[in-house]
């Protein structure tokens, strides 16, 4: 889930570093839940950082945030691959490319969206690694590829990974009548997904689903400049 991309962020953080900042987006809830979860796993280490913010109203502009992160050696930021780009632009072009910027799964279609312009090192956090040599997100890669023409990304592989976990609940249940009405077949796929022996291999990793029906991954962290 989001919240734990931010607990994981900050036990990767604090065992790789000591000035650390966090920019995140309080008008979107994907940003402000995982920071909450990242702040709340900060303070349980007992470890102080600073947090700069913006919101939908402004967020064309990073200069202010990044001048005021300048000294960090690593900044996380909970956020999608857009802003994202114009912060590792603007760390890049104001002299503060040494800095580590660090984001989760969000940041997956960021790579498109930078330049040779930008040199600030960039890591993720995703449950997709579209460079993994298992041969089952290989094989999605080149056929992925071959139809469109780029590779895919982590919400193209989470999508795909979704079809194939639902005609595999079907099948575990036994489902063949076409003609089941939506309810029931409702309450068959709660039942079978969240059954404690079922789980699911995908090119997402491999997946489990506790009763309320969030699933857990094991995520990885992509480097990506």
């Amino acid at each position: 889930g989001d919240p734990d991309q931010g607990v994981l962020a900050a036990q990767e953080l604090t065992s790789r570093f000591e000035k650390i900042g966090c920019i995140y987006d309080t008008s979107d809830t994907y940003s402000s839940g995982i920071y909450a979860a990242f702040d709340e796993e900060m303070k349980n280490l007992g470890v102080e950082y600073s947090t700069f913010t913006f919101d939908a109203d402004n967020k064309k502009s990073f200069a202010a945030q990044v001048e005021a992160l300048k000294e960090c050696q690593v900044i996380f930021c909970p956020f999608y691959y857009t802003e994202a780009s114009l912060v590792a632009k603007e760390c890049s072009s104001s002299g503060h490319g040494d800095i580590l910027l660090f984001g989760c799964d969000g940041f997956d279609g960021l790579a498109p969206l930078l330049d040779d312009t930008v040199i600030n090192p960039i890591e993720y956090i995703t449950p997709f690694d579209v460079e993994a040599t298992t041969e089952k997100t290989a094989a999605f890669v080149e056929n992925y590829n071959a139809i469109y023409g780029t590779d895919p990304d982590q919400f193209a592989a989470d999508g795909y990974d979704c079809v194939y976990v639902i005609a595999s609940c079907l099948e575990a249940a036994g489902v063949e009548d076409p003609s089941i009405g939506f309810a029931e077949l409702a309450d068959i796929m709660v039942a079978q997904i969240t059954a404690e022996d079922y789980s699911y291999e995908g090119v997402t990793g491999t997946m489990t689903w506790d009763a309320s029906g969030a699933s857990t991954k094991i995520p990885v962290i992509v480097v990506l400049n």
